[in-house]
């Protein structure tokens, strides 16, 4: 991990403490570690160890990829498996859609994003 990414590791562990309502020392308590090391996570002088970061994404429920920043997706992925109509999960949606060809993807977003301002 280079730099960048703890200091994105970082700013996301503090955004979503925060967004749970917890404390730097209620966190720490949750890891069973000091107030100290959560502070040097959330600001980036610290990176957390892997068995850390798997801790972090089970009590926030997000994915270690959204804490390293690899992507922006915050919702846990067990929603992925859920049924999004008629039988038919998100996961499978989502490669219903990646199958379409480019110019229908974008035809897709449009409709979604149209349907997102009602």
């Amino acid at each position: 991990m280079n730099i960048n990414q703890g200091n994105i590791c970082g700013e996301r562990i503090k955004a979503l403490r925060k967004k749970n309502n917890l404390t730097q020392c209620q966190l720490a308590e949750l890891l069973h570690m000091s107030r100290s090391t959560v502070l040097k996570y959330e600001t980036g002088r610290q990176i957390p160890p892997v068995d850390r970061i798997c801790d972090i994404a089970d009590i926030f429920n997000v994915s270690t990829d959204y804490l390293y920043g690899l992507t922006d997706f915050d919702a846990p992925l067990s929603i992925l498996n859920e049924i999004f109509c008629k039988d038919v999960t998100y996961a499978e949606v989502i490669s219903m859609i990646l199958d379409l060809p480019e110019e229908l993807q974008k035809a897709v977003m449009v409709i979604a994003e149209y349907l997102g301002k009602k």
